[in-house]
C-alpha cells in the first residue's frame, strides 16, 4: 500500500520484523520495539514472560510486562491491554519494593515498578471508556509522585547516582 501510495522508495524504508527475526530475549523485545514491530513484540513479550518469568528478576519481569502493555495498547487492544495489567494485581504490593528485600539491595529504597508503567495503567482506563476510573488513577498516581518527592526532599541520598544532576 505504501508503495502504491507514497511510491517504492518510501515503502522500502520501513523495517517490519517479526518474531522469528530475533533472538528470544530481551535484547530480541527491544529490537522489535525499536522497529515499532508492536505485534512481534507482543508476542515476543508473552513468550518471554511465559519462559522465563520465573528465573527473572523482578525488574525485568516488570519490563516486560510493561512492554507488552505498551504494546497491546499501541495495537488498541484496550481491553487485552488491562486484562494483562489486571494479571499484575496491585502495583503497590510490598514484594514490588526494595524494601522488602533488605538483604539483597541493602539502603536501597523505592519500587520496581517502572514509572511509565503506572502512568500506562492509570490512563488506560479512559480508552476503554472509564474516564472517571482513570482520573481517579491518576489522582492517586499524583500523590504516589508527591509522595516520592516529599521523601527525596528530606533525603537526597534517595536519588539513584544515575538520576543525580552533574
Amino acid at each position: 500500500m505504501l508503495n502504491r501510495s507514497f511510491g517504492t522508495q518510501h515503502g522500502v524504508k520501513r523495517l517490519l520484523l517479526d518474531v522469528i527475526d530475533v533472538e528470544n530475549s530481551v535484547v530480541g523485545l527491544k529490537e522489535l520495539v525499536e522497529v515499532n514491530s508492536w505485534r512481534a513484540a507482543a508476542t515476543q513479550a508473552k513468550k518471554l514472560l511465559n519462559d522465563y518469568i520465573d528465573s527473572l528478576p523482578i525488574q525485568d519481569v516488570l519490563e516486560i510486562y510493561f512492554t507488552r502493555v505498551l504494546a497491546l495498547f499501541k495495537l488498541r487492544a484496550f481491553e487485552r491491554a488491562s486484562q494483562e495489567l489486571k494479571l499484575l494485581g496491585n502495583l503497590d504490593r510490598p514484594e514490588l519494593f526494595y524494601e522488602f528485600y533488605p538483604e539483597t539491595f541493602k539502603g536501597r529504597r523505592g519500587s520496581f515498578v517502572p514509572f511509565s508503567l503506572r502512568v500506562l495503567a492509570s490512563t488506560l482506563p479512559h480508552y476503554l471508556g472509564l474516564t472517571a476510573e482513570a482520573l481517579e488513577r491518576l489522582a492517586q498516581l499524583q500523590v504516589y509522585v508527591r509522595t516520592v518527592i516529599a521523601l527525596v526532599d528530606k533525603d537526597p541520598t534517595l536519588v539513584s547516582p544515575d538520576l543525580k544532576e552533574s
